[in-house]
């Protein structure tokens, strides 16, 4: 699965969420999986970002233009954001998830396309 480095973040989000629910073992070794295979990009993002935070804080303090510094700080954080990845993530049917998940956290794996497919209200 193609998935852009801002998803990947998203999904991190409500896989983290939802891992200490109880759920069927199958799910539970899913979402397991697809954690493992997102944590590390999430985290070298994080790492990233902290370098950037370190280089920027440096021009900033030396610089009298900070807002210029700013806008080249977010752009750098945009650009990485924007980075694809082919990760071999398990998609789940809607219909599958058959433990509580609170909304924004089906929203988070939905948005990051985890979750496919609509339930029958």
């Amino acid at each position: 699965m193609k998935i852009s480095l801002r998803n990947l973040q998203i999904a991190y989000t409500g896989l983290k969420n939802i891992f200490e629910e109880k759920m069927p073992p199958r799910m539970a070794y899913i979402m397991k999986r697809n954690i493992k295979l997102v944590e590390p990009e999430v985290m070298n993002f994080y790492t990233k970002v902290n370098e950037l935070r370190k280089e920027y804080k440096e021009k900033l303090d030396s610089n009298a233009n900070s807002e210029e510094a700013i806008k080249e700080f977010n752009d750098a954080v945009e650009e990485i954001l924007d980075l694809e990845f082919e990760l071999d993530l398990h998609i789940v049917q809607v219909e599958e998830i058959s433990f509580p998940i609170k909304p924004k956290d089906m929203l988070y794996l939905e948005n990051a396309g985890l979750v496919v497919g609509e339930l029958e209200l």
